[in-house]
């Protein structure tokens, strides 16, 4: 199986893991962790992209996103819903989306050239709207400090910016639809491999954290 947006992973032990979740959270999760089991020793690798945990030796990866089929073994470890957000004053200016086909007509801040976006509706429809706006990047958290500048709509993780959420900063939009395809966090390993007891433990603390992560 391959994953569709950011990658963690677990080797030697070896993590890898995308800038802005790693730093956020992998590293806190895993400094957590390494007090409560002391004898394991982790190397922490921040990287973008998708690593080849076959080719590279990790016995395991923590993915975000869709998963494609493949031959390695995963396992769900949490929902990671998506939802579309704008600054207070992007809104007051330019008018707040009632409907998927107004974002046509909105400003919207793109990651890596990703311009259609999918929502569907309660009713079960889902509506397919190619996006625009002028500013592209390929940095999730680019994204959300151009959305907080006023910028424009924004396509975000719930965890990227539950913070700005809960204070105001981001206002969500349109968020009686739900944004697919559905993202999730997975736990990712080689097939054919036995699991060593530690990694085992390291799934489950990794599964809470980001259960209570999800709240």
């Amino acid at each position: 199986m391959r994953a569709v947006g950011s990658t963690y992973c677990i080797g030697e032990r070896r993590v890898a893991g995308s800038a802005s979740f790693g730093r956020r959270y992998i590293a806190p999760y895993i400094a957590e962790f390494l007090r409560a089991y002391p004898d394991v020793k982790v190397r922490l690798e921040l990287a973008d992209g998708i690593v080849d945990i076959v080719e590279q030796g990790f016995d395991l990866a923590l993915r975000i996103g869709t998963l494609a089929s493949s031959s390695l073994v995963a396992r769900k470890l949490a929902d990671n819903p998506r939802l579309l957000v704008a600054s207070p004053t992007y809104l007051s200016e330019f008018g707040r989306p009632q409907r998927p086909e107004n974002l046509a007509s909105h400003n919207c801040i793109v990651l890596d050239r990703n311009r259609m976006w999918k929502l569907r509706g309660s009713d079960g429809e889902v509506h397919e709207i190619r996006v625009s706006g002028n500013f592209t990047t390929n940095y999730g958290e680019a994204i959300t400090e151009a959305a907080l500048a006023d910028a424009g709509i924004a396509l975000k993780s719930r965890w990227d910016i539950r913070d700005l959420l809960a204070e105001g900063s981001l206002i969500p939009v349109l968020d009686d639809f739900i944004i697919e395809p559905l993202w999730s966090v997975w736990a990712v390993r080689p097939p054919g491999q036995m699991v060593p007891a530690r990694v085992r433990v390291f799934i489950d603390f990794m599964e809470m954290k980001f259960q209570q992560l999800k709240a």
